[in-house]
Protein backbone atom coordinates (compact mmCIF):
# COMPACT_ATOMS: atom_id res chain seq x y z
CA UNK A 1 0.00 0.00 0.00
CA UNK A 2 1.39 3.37 -0.98
CA UNK A 3 0.79 6.50 -2.97
CA UNK A 4 -2.33 8.45 -3.68
CA UNK A 5 -4.51 5.35 -4.12
CA UNK A 6 -4.90 5.25 -0.32
CA UNK A 7 -6.60 8.66 -0.13
CA UNK A 8 -10.13 8.23 1.22
CA UNK A 9 -9.45 4.73 2.56
CA UNK A 10 -9.45 3.61 6.17
CA UNK A 11 -6.53 1.50 7.42
CA UNK A 12 -5.42 -0.20 10.63
CA UNK A 13 -8.82 -1.77 11.33
CA UNK A 14 -10.58 1.51 10.53
CA UNK A 15 -8.64 3.55 13.10
CA UNK A 16 -7.20 5.98 10.51
CA UNK A 17 -8.73 7.57 7.42
CA UNK A 18 -6.18 8.73 4.84
CA UNK A 19 -6.87 12.34 3.83
CA UNK A 20 -3.89 13.23 1.65
CA UNK A 21 -0.32 12.40 0.68
CA UNK A 22 2.26 14.67 2.36
CA UNK A 23 5.41 13.16 0.90
CA UNK A 24 7.32 10.04 -0.11
CA UNK A 25 10.89 9.00 0.55
CA UNK A 26 13.27 6.11 0.93
CA UNK A 27 11.56 4.72 4.05
CA UNK A 28 7.98 5.07 2.88
CA UNK A 29 5.16 7.57 2.49
CA UNK A 30 3.72 10.10 4.93
CA UNK A 31 0.03 10.91 4.84
CA UNK A 32 -2.29 13.32 6.54
CA UNK A 33 -4.84 11.12 8.23
CA UNK A 34 -7.78 11.45 10.59
CA UNK A 35 -7.55 9.39 13.75
CA UNK A 36 -11.19 8.31 13.79
CA UNK A 37 -11.67 7.64 17.53
CA UNK A 38 -10.07 10.94 18.57
CA UNK A 39 -11.36 12.92 15.57
CA UNK A 40 -7.98 14.57 15.13
CA UNK A 41 -5.59 14.99 12.25
CA UNK A 42 -2.26 13.17 12.43
CA UNK A 43 0.72 12.42 10.22
CA UNK A 44 0.75 8.72 9.38
CA UNK A 45 3.92 7.15 8.02
CA UNK A 46 3.70 3.81 6.21
CA UNK A 47 7.08 2.07 6.22
CA UNK A 48 8.01 0.25 3.00
CA UNK A 49 8.10 -3.54 3.57
CA UNK A 50 11.62 -3.75 2.10
CA UNK A 51 12.91 -1.37 4.81
CA UNK A 52 11.93 -3.80 7.56
CA UNK A 53 12.83 -7.17 6.05
CA UNK A 54 13.33 -9.29 9.15
CA UNK A 55 11.51 -9.97 12.41
CA UNK A 56 14.52 -8.45 14.22
CA UNK A 57 14.09 -5.20 12.26
CA UNK A 58 10.38 -5.12 13.12
CA UNK A 59 11.20 -5.65 16.81
CA UNK A 60 13.77 -2.82 16.65
CA UNK A 61 11.13 -0.56 15.07
CA UNK A 62 8.74 -1.33 17.95
CA UNK A 63 11.44 -0.64 20.58
CA UNK A 64 12.35 2.65 18.88
CA UNK A 65 8.71 3.77 18.73
CA UNK A 66 8.22 3.03 22.44
CA UNK A 67 11.36 5.02 23.25
CA UNK A 68 10.37 7.88 20.97
CA UNK A 69 6.89 8.09 22.51
CA UNK A 70 8.51 8.77 25.90
CA UNK A 71 10.43 11.82 24.68
CA UNK A 72 8.53 15.04 25.31
CA UNK A 73 10.27 18.19 24.13
CA UNK A 74 9.16 21.30 22.20
CA UNK A 75 11.56 20.44 19.35
CA UNK A 76 10.37 16.87 18.80
CA UNK A 77 7.29 15.47 17.16
CA UNK A 78 5.06 13.43 19.44
CA UNK A 79 4.47 9.84 18.41
CA UNK A 80 0.90 8.73 19.09
CA UNK A 81 0.68 5.17 17.83
CA UNK A 82 2.45 2.47 15.83
CA UNK A 83 1.60 -0.97 14.54
CA UNK A 84 1.13 -3.07 11.47
CA UNK A 85 -1.56 -2.91 8.83
CA UNK A 86 -1.82 -5.34 5.91
CA UNK A 87 1.82 -6.35 6.30
CA UNK A 88 3.20 -2.80 6.57
CA UNK A 89 4.50 -1.11 9.68
CA UNK A 90 3.13 2.34 10.40
CA UNK A 91 3.46 5.09 12.94
CA UNK A 92 1.29 8.10 13.65
CA UNK A 93 2.67 11.39 14.82
CA UNK A 94 1.62 14.89 15.65
CA UNK A 95 0.72 16.72 12.43
CA UNK A 96 2.71 19.93 12.23
CA UNK A 97 1.58 22.86 10.13
CA UNK A 98 3.93 25.50 8.82
CA UNK A 99 7.09 25.77 6.79
CA UNK A 100 9.59 23.02 6.12
CA UNK A 101 13.24 23.52 6.99
CA UNK A 102 13.95 23.92 3.28
CA UNK A 103 11.38 26.73 3.04
CA UNK A 104 12.74 28.43 6.16
CA UNK A 105 16.29 28.32 4.77
CA UNK A 106 15.13 29.76 1.46
CA UNK A 107 13.28 32.58 3.27
CA UNK A 108 16.14 33.38 5.67
CA UNK A 109 18.99 32.88 3.24
CA UNK A 110 21.03 31.39 6.07
CA UNK A 111 20.75 30.69 9.78
CA UNK A 112 22.96 31.94 12.56
CA UNK A 113 25.40 29.33 13.88
CA UNK A 114 23.63 29.12 17.27
CA UNK A 115 20.33 28.25 15.59
CA UNK A 116 21.95 25.62 13.36
CA UNK A 117 23.68 23.87 16.24
CA UNK A 118 21.19 24.28 19.09
CA UNK A 119 17.80 23.44 17.57
CA UNK A 120 18.66 20.08 15.97
CA UNK A 121 20.74 18.92 18.93
CA UNK A 122 18.46 20.11 21.72
CA UNK A 123 16.03 17.12 21.59
CA UNK A 124 18.97 14.70 21.59
CA UNK A 125 20.52 16.44 24.60
CA UNK A 126 17.14 16.33 26.35
CA UNK A 127 16.82 12.59 25.66
CA UNK A 128 20.35 12.02 26.93
CA UNK A 129 19.72 14.03 30.10
CA UNK A 130 16.62 11.94 30.75
CA UNK A 131 18.58 8.71 30.22
CA UNK A 132 16.75 7.71 27.05
CA UNK A 133 18.67 5.06 25.18
CA UNK A 134 18.97 5.42 21.45
CA UNK A 135 21.28 6.38 18.68
CA UNK A 136 21.71 9.10 16.11
CA UNK A 137 21.99 7.88 12.54
CA UNK A 138 22.48 9.96 9.42
CA UNK A 139 20.25 8.85 6.58
CA UNK A 140 20.70 9.16 2.81
CA UNK A 141 18.51 12.26 2.61
CA UNK A 142 20.59 14.21 5.17
CA UNK A 143 18.19 13.50 7.98
CA UNK A 144 19.06 12.37 11.47
CA UNK A 145 17.22 9.52 13.12
CA UNK A 146 17.21 9.25 16.89
CA UNK A 147 14.97 6.56 18.28
CA UNK A 148 12.59 7.03 15.37
CA UNK A 149 12.50 10.84 15.27
CA UNK A 150 13.52 12.29 11.93
CA UNK A 151 14.76 15.85 11.58
CA UNK A 152 15.98 17.28 8.29
CA UNK A 153 19.17 19.34 8.64
CA UNK A 154 19.96 20.65 5.16
CA UNK A 155 18.46 22.40 2.21
CA UNK A 156 18.93 21.61 -1.49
Amino acid sequence: MAGEELIGRKIADGRYEIVGLLGEGGMGAVYQARQVAMDRMVALKLILPEVVKSPAAAERFQREMKLTAKIEHPNTIRVYDFGETQGQLFLTMELLRGRTLTQALRDAGRFELGRIVFYPLDPFLHASKNKARGRVKTLENNSALCGGIETEFSAP
